[in-house]
């Protein structure tokens, strides 16, 4: 998947938000087939990550050529998107392949019922790819075994970083499920001491650094096909409009 982060000048929030939800109106008027979902970020630095879903590069490309068709029939398409960019104050794009050897229960994910996303970044010393797997399937055992409630799914990374990067995402309905995975971790150390040490030791062996955040799903600001919508469509379909202005926000 395609994940760019993005940060806005200051005093622009607002007019951010009608810019991109008017963007996501308009590929639907226009019948653009290509999906995103935007969040909002609750913690960390301010700004939005947009996930945009993707089965190979060349899907990727041939979404980029989607783009470019897009923009020349529709060139406000075009102008909006550059008034999008001159309120972009710092953004970064990552590539990440999906591991499907790794995560917890990440088979019975449903993006569509996704309204807060947990994402664990996790920066490898290079050389210690093969422990970041150890760990991972050790903490997903661990995981069974105390029956967590939270399914998570692992990403690597292909392109945007210079050392290794692994990206755990975990879906959540509603932010206080982020209760529950708290609960599962202190279950994990009360009934298998060894297996929490053990994951502290490749812990600070392995990981250069990690950081833990969270983000707010949010339709207005997203493009999903019709299918994906079925999941919700009370979420999906009926877009609400961007939030107030929050008092003393410049325009």
């Amino acid at each position: 998947m395609l994940l760019v982060h993005q940060q806005f000048r200051p005093g622009k929030a607002r007019a951010r938000q009608s810019l991109e939800a008017q963007m996501a109106r308009d590929f639907d008027r226009y019948d653009v087939q290509l999906p995103w979902i935007e969040t909002e970020a609750l913690t960390g630095a301010p700004g939005a990550l947009f996930i945009d879903p993707f089965d190979s590069y060349d899907d990727l490309d041939r979404a980029g050529a989607t783009f470019a068709s897009a923009y020349a029939r529709h060139p406000e398409l075009a102008h909006l998107q550059q008034e999008i960019d001159d309120l972009i104050s710092d953004s970064k794009t990552l590539i990440a392949v999906r591991r499907d050897d790794l995560g917890y229960r990440s088979d019975t994910i449903d993006l569509s019922k996704a309204r807060y996303f947990r994402v664990d970044v996790l920066h490898v010393y290079p050389g210690h790819e093969a422990d970041f797997t150890q760990a991972a399937k050790i903490a997903a055992g661990a995981d069974q075994r105390v029956n967590a409630p939270l399914p998570w799914v692992v990403y690597e990374v292909d392109a945007g970083s210079t050392r290794p990067l692994y990206l755990a995402f975990t879906t959540m309905h509603a932010l206080k499920e982020a209760d529950e995975i708290l609960n599962a971790q202190k279950r994990i150390q009360q009934t298998d001491s060894a297996t929490s040490g053990l994951l502290r030791d490749i812990a600070r062996d392995t990981y250069s650094s990690t950081e833990t955040n969270f983000y707010a799903v949010n339709p207005a600001m997203s493009h999903v096909s019709q299918q994906f919508a079925a999941g919700d469509p009370q979420f999906w379909i009926v877009k609400s409009a961007p939030p107030a202005k929050p008092a003393g926000e410049k325009k």
